[in-house]
């Protein structure tokens, strides 16, 4: 039987890069569903290279809707993967497979990589992270919580599905209270946890068989959602070897912790000195201003890396080797850590 993906959620540019890796091997042959919501069929342009759109809605926390439309494809066009590209979409996709009876992309265990709560407890029983947090249905929740923690503090959805908010006073503690903070109100399903003050940082780790391998380190650029590549897969800046062995460590330590055997991790984390603090967790490709930073820096396409374990084929090796022949055509490079 030819291969039937079922991606939940935004596919980003994995169903484009699928088709190109299909293209090379003339014999295979792919069929691919894309399962999201109505409202959102506009605004994702991987759709444009799926085979058949399953559309679902409106926005609930149930999967109940999403595994019946699973199903009904399932008994037309037997679907023999399903996968899901963000963290957000994770869990949805995890009940779709458990009802079809078929693998998942990526393989994890922890299914709830997008509930903030429920990550930050996992860490925190592991002994890998001891970040304050604590639900913010109210003001005076959020005035308690700052009267025992102190400033900067983040206010965030418990659900990935928004960013969190940096509340550095009072007065944004005030504002966001009165709601004209967007998307920091405090309320139901709202979380409150310590801002780190350290040097913020991203890893990349992509995961094979459990085997982790920290690709990337970035750190944010001087404007808005631009990255710069502090390592990439073949080359360090000597300089700063020990502080990129600690944030590859930690950012690398979290996969077994959260069970994951093949997937891309991108991990937030804050260097204050050499205390390493993680702000973030998320599943999937790290989006397209990484992505391009990415590729620029070190010729690793992090989608590509997804296309390729989504469709059963090593990506490591080949990440690695991309970024070997990629370096053999740059000269003078040099790690912006010390920028």
């Amino acid at each position: 039987m030819n291969p039937h993906i079922l991606i939940v959620g935004d596919p980003g540019p994995v169903p484009q890069l699928l088709r190109q890796l299909v293209r090379a091997q003339p014999a295979s042959a792919l069929t691919m569903t894309s399962l999201c919501l109505t409202a959102d069929i506009p605004i994702l342009p991987g759709l444009r290279f799926v085979d058949r759109i399953l559309a679902t809605g409106p926005r609930d926390e149930s999967c109940d809707d999403w595994t019946a439309a699973a199903v009904s494809a399932h008994l037309v066009a037997p679907i023999t993967q399903a996968a899901a590209m963000d963290s957000q979409s994770y869990a949805r996709a995890a009940c779709v497979a458990e009802v079809l009876g078929v693998e998942l992309y990526p393989r994890l265990r922890f299914t709830a990589i997008d509930d903030h709560w429920a990550l930050r407890q996992r860490l925190r029983a592991a002994g890998v992270d001891h970040t304050e947090v604590a639900p913010a249905p109210d003001r005076a929740s959020v005035e308690s919580y700052v009267a025992e923690h102190g400033l900067p503090c983040l206010l965030r959805p418990r659900y990935a599905r928004h960013p969190a908010v940096l509340l550095r006073s009072l007065d944004d503690v005030d504002r966001a209270a009165r709601g004209e903070i967007h998307g920091a109100a405090p309320g139901d399903g709202m979380l409150i946890e310590s801002a780190g003050t350290g040097q913020p940082f991203q890893v990349v780790v992509l995961v094979e068989g459990g085997h982790s391998e920290a690709l990337v380190v970035l750190r944010p650029g001087s404007e808005p959602e631009r990255w710069k590549v502090v390592a990439g897969p073949v080359r360090d800046d000597e300089r700063e070897a020990e502080t990129l062995r600690l944030l590859r460590s930690r950012a690398s330590n979290l996969a077994p912790v959260l069970g994951l055997r093949d997937g891309l991790l991108v991990v937030d984390l804050g260097l204050d000195a050499n205390r390493v603090s993680i702000a973030g967790v998320r599943l999937g490709s790290p989006g397209e201003p990484v992505r391009r930073a990415v590729l620029h820096a070190t010729g690793v396409d992090l989608a590509l890396c997804c296309a390729r374990q989504c469709y059963g084929q090593p990506a490591i090796a080949e990440a690695i080797e991309s970024a070997r022949a990629f370096a053999q055509t740059r000269s003078g490079w040099h790690s912006p850590m010390t920028a």
